[in-house]
């Protein structure tokens, strides 16, 4: 009888402990999205202020106000052989095994018409 009572008694203990256990995980979830959202809003709350968006614009754009002059302060310690943007052969020489892979999979091959056999 006691083992009866025992097996009657543990599932609905593990239910309420599982339960429990869930209960807390997404409070401390809720808590977290909660802080994101308030991150958010702020974040929100700066664009609508004039000056920070002209700043953004200047920062990430590169954009200027009429009659001012832009100028690009060129780092003293490159060499005259160093370039700003970097060449093709070196931008192949970085690419992975499986960005090869997939552009000659991706892309479709160009067939010549002197290559077409025609069979008679």
């Amino acid at each position: 009888m006691l083992i009866i009572v025992l097996f009657t008694i543990t599932v609905p203990l593990r239910n309420y402990f599982q339960g429990r256990s869930e209960i807390t995980r997404l409070n401390e979830t809720i808590a977290s999205q909660q802080l994101e959202k308030e991150r958010l809003l702020g974040e929100i709350e700066q664009y609508e202020d004039d000056s920070y968006l002209q700043e953004q614009a200047r920062n990430r754009l590169g954009l200027i106000e009429p009659g001012e002059t832009a100028f690009r302060i060129i780092d003293p310690r490159m060499d005259q052989n160093d370039t700003a943007t970097t060449s093709q052969e070196e931008l192949a020489a970085q690419r992975t095994w499986f960005e090869i892979l997939w552009d000659s999979v991706a892309t479709v091959p160009t067939v010549d018409s002197e290559d077409i056999l025609v069979e008679e």
